[in-house]
């Protein structure tokens, strides 16, 4: 009959139970991914989410910022920030991100400020989309 020493019988059932729960917690992650993939409203209309800038920790969805843009700003801006219809500048020249964002939260001159209709994320994505995906 063979005797283990205690500390050795007690190292080898640590190192199982510690793989056990890092084997959990990685499957969990995985599933944690899939769930949240499949609530991505992007993914369905087979759209890629470029990610392209962070603002306060938030990555920006330039797909959401082009939406608002086309909605929001397209008219008096132009479809690709040359210059529209209502009186709006070129956007060629806006490559500030934190500029953009005040300027579409508070207006300038003629522009009126969209803080009051337009979330903070939306102002955020919009302003990362003239910054990023519009022609400078």
């Amino acid at each position: 009959m063979v005797f283990r020493h205690k500390k050795e019988v007690f190292s080898q059932y640590m190192k199982l139970k510690v793989c056990f729960i890092l084997s959990i917690c990685f499957c969990c992650i995985y599933f944690i991914q899939i769930a949240n993939a499949a609530k991505n409203p992007y993914l369905e209309k087979g759209e890629p989410i470029r990610i392209v800038a962070t603002i306060d920790g938030r990555i920006t969805d330039t797909n959401n910022g082009r939406t608002v843009y086309e909605a929001t700003c397209a008219f008096c801006h132009g479809l690709q920030g040359e210059g529209g219809l209502g009186g709006g500048i070129s956007l060629f020249s806006a490559t500030n991100i934190e500029v953009v964002m005040d300027r579409v939260r508070n207006g300038l001159e003629i522009m009126p400020g969209f803080g009051g209709s337009l979330t903070e994320e939306e102002i955020q994505d919009v302003s990362a989309y003239v910054v990023e995906e519009l022609p400078h």
